[in-house]
């Protein structure tokens, strides 16, 4: 879960990988799942485009979930939120940087985080360090060393 091992693409290419796989101080859009259109639209309009309504995006995760998929316990869930720690760092950090984020889409989404994962939203820093992913990066992406 912590994208030190490759066992599964999503959890090896995780939000730190991607950040620290930029160039600093990029410029950063992001589309937040749970917000898809009216982020999508926000970078749409941003770019000189036009908005546009009752958008349909193929994803699963947004919907409001089924009973088999409420199986996790209070106490699982917060063991997983735990380990994802890191990730959900990168997770605020990318939110907070975005430029199509403003602060009241920002406070949405830390609720909404809120919910899910208590601790680890009102978190600055993980009980853990987060993985030195360098070689990671000059593995899979080619870049040099420092």
């Amino acid at each position: 879960l912590r994208g030190k091992e490759l066992y599964e693409a999503h959890l090896f290419y995780n939000y730190q990988y991607y950040l620290e796989s930029i160039p600093h101080k990029s410029n950063i859009l992001v589309i937040r799942t749970e917000h898809m259109q009216d982020d999508w639209n926000k970078i749409e309009l941003g770019l000189g485009g036009r908005s546009r309504t009752n958008i349909t995006f193929p994803h699963d995760n947004s919907k409001p979930k089924e009973a088999r998929d409420l199986i996790l316990g209070d106490d699982e869930r917060m063991l997983l939120c735990h380990e994802l720690c890191v990730e959900i760092q990168t997770y605020k950090l990318l939110l907070r940087n975005a430029l199509n984020i403003d602060e009241t889409q920002y406070n949405t989404s830390m609720k909404e985080l809120q919910a899910s994962c208590p601790n680890e939203a009102l978190l600055k820093q993980c009980d853990f360090h987060t993985p030195n992913i360098k070689n990671k990066l000059s593995e899979n992406r080619g870049y040099p060393q420092n």
